[in-house]
């Protein structure tokens, strides 16, 4: 009698814990499935962006109206200006070539792995064109709401393009080591943004452009997505990011 009550316990225990795991993968299905509509409306998005060179790809039907970019010079806020924001990457690049490395994503978060080639022909973020060809690998976070972008957060090398620059008349017996160490960049980028130094070298009241860049922000842990995993009873993963 002790046996058949001790087995119809743990049957049902077996039961319910069947049950809740099965209702909990579920929930992870009906998640996934969701993530990956948001990751398709996103890189479709940016897709179309960059492919046809045409700004309107930034529109209410992928993007929330209060669409946020988080920058080191403060948050930019808005559907119209987040447009402007991203349009610098049209007009100062007109060979831009952008390319999805790697995307992924959980609940209302993707991370996007992402490379920029182009050559600055035009104006970007009102830094004039230095006819330099750019190679940058970086990675985004985004945060979804409704099926729609609401935030994005790019991480890459800010050293791949200065943020503006800052005049400097060449005074006696300056070198360029030194202007290097003043400015805290290398000497080979100084050259880079004013090329009648290798031809000539550096001459008392040569104006240059020196190229200023702001340090780059760390990715903390707390805006990476958590991973979760669920298995079914036979072992083969249904969800897992």
């Amino acid at each position: 009698m002790k046996k058949l009550i001790l087995l119809t316990f743990l049957t049902l225990v077996f039961v319910g814990c069947k049950q809740a795991a099965s209702e909990k993968c579920e929930s992870l299905e009906i998640a996934n499935a969701q993530i990956e509509k948001d990751i398709n409306t996103y890189k479709t998005a940016w897709d179309m962006f960059f492919e046809t060179r045409d700004s309107g790809a930034i529109n209410t039907d992928s993007f929330d109206e209060q669409v946020t970019v988080v920058t080191a010079s403060g948050n930019i806020t808005g559907i119209d200006a987040f447009r402007d924001y991203y349009n610098n990457y049209l007009t100062g690049f007109s060979d831009a070539e952008f390319t999805f490395v790697d995307i992924f994503g959980q609940g209302d978060k993707i991370v996007k792995h992402w490379s920029f080639k182009g050559t600055h022909d035009g104006e970007m973020f009102g830094i004039p064109a230095t006819n330099n060809k750019v190679d940058i690998n970086g990675t985004t976070l985004v945060l979804m709401k409704d099926g729609k972008v609401l935030q994005e957060q790019d991480f890459f090398d800010n050293h791949s393009l200065p943020d503006s620059f800052e005049r400097h008349k060449v005074k006696k017996k300056e070198t360029l080591y030194g202007l290097a160490r003043k400015y805290n960049v290398q000497i080979e980028q100084i050259e880079q943004y004013n090329p009648l130094i290798k031809k000539i070298g550096l001459k008392k009241r040569m104006i240059l452009q020196i190229p200023v860049y702001k340090k780059p922000e760390p990715i903390t842990k707390a805006s990476l997505p958590r991973v979760n995993i669920c298995l079914n009873l036979s072992g083969t993963t249904l969800s897992q990011t």
